[in-house]
C-alpha cells in the first residue's frame, strides 16, 4: 500500500493570500492553469487552496539551468500578475519533475491560472516557502509522505514517528509503503488537537481492505 496523507480541519473561507510585488525584472515566466478542476455537479469555488503545480523540462521552454541558484527566485502570482502567492516545494529534482504546492487565492473553475516567475539574481528564499503559510486555512497537519518520518508542512509541527515503512513511488513526488502488518504511522499528536477533524488521504492497495477504519484510530 502506497500513501499520500492531507490532514486538514475544513478549508476557511477569508480573506485572500497575496502580496504586491512587481516581477518585470524577471528573466522568465510561465502560466499554469488547472485544466482538471471540474468535479460533478460544477466547481465550488475554493480560497486560498493549495494546488500543485509540476514544474519538468517537458514543459516547452523551462531549463532549470535558467534559476539563479537552486530555486531562490522562484515566484507566483495569481493571474493578475502583481499578487504574489504563498508555496511549498514539496521535491526538487532538476533532472526529473519538481512538485510544488501553491495557495491559489481563488480556484474558480478549470480557467483559473497563476504565473510561475524565475530567473533573478541575489533572490532570498522567501519566508512563507518554510514556515506553513501555503497551508494556513484551518489545516491541522500536513503530511507529504515523502520522507520516512514523515514532516508536517504546517506551521504546528506535527512531525510523524513511523515503523516498518519504506520509500515508495507516489501520485505526487514521493510516498511510503506499508507492506507489513507491523507497518504504522503515529500522527505526532495532530489527532488529538481537536475534537472534529477530516482526515484525507491517497491509497494504493494491493488488495482492498475489509474496513478503512483501520487507518483511522
Amino acid at each position: 500500500k502506497k500513501i499520500s496523507i492531507i490532514f486538514y480541519l475544513g478549508i476557511v473561507l477569508t480573506g485572500l493570500t497575496g502580496h504586491s510585488a512587481d516581477f518585470t525584472s524577471w528573466a522568465h515566466m510561465m502560466g499554469f492553469r488547472f485544466a482538471g478542476y471540474n468535479p460533478p455537479g460544477g466547481a465550488t469555488t475554493l480560497t486560498n487552496f493549495p494546488a500543485l503545480v509540476v514544474l519538468s523540462t517537458n514543459l516547452p521552454g523551462f531549463r532549470y539551468t535558467d534559476f539563479n541558484g537552486i530555486n531562490a527566485d522562484l515566484r507566483f502570482t495569481d493571474s493578475t500578475l502583481t499578487n504574489e502567492l504563498n508555496y511549498q516545494i514539496e521535491s526538487w529534482d532538476t533532472n526529473g519533475s519538481s512538485y510544488v504546492w501553491v495557495q491559489v487565492p481563488r480556484l474558480v473553475n478549470t480557467n483559473t491560472f497563476v504565473w510561475a516567475f524565475w530567473g533573478k539574481s541575489g533572490q532570498p528564499v522567501p519566508a512563507y516557502t518554510t514556515n506553513g503559510a501555503t497551508w494556513s486555512e484551518g489545516y491541522i497537519a500536513v503530511w507529504h509522505m515523502s520522507e520516512t518520518n514523515a514532516l508536517d508542512s504546517t506551521s504546528h509541527g506535527y512531525n510523524s514517528v513511523s515503523s516498518g515503512n519504506t520509500n515508495a513511488p507516489g501520485l505526487a513526488a514521493g510516498a511510503q509503503g506499508f507492506n507489513s502488518t507491523n507497518a504504522s504511522l503515529s500522527l505526532g499528536g495532530a489527532a488529538s488537537s481537536t475534537n472534529a477533524v477530516t482526515l484525507e488521504a491517497w491509497v494504493k492497495h494491493t488488495t482492498v481492505p475489509a474496513t478503512i477504519q483501520n487507518y483511522v484510530r
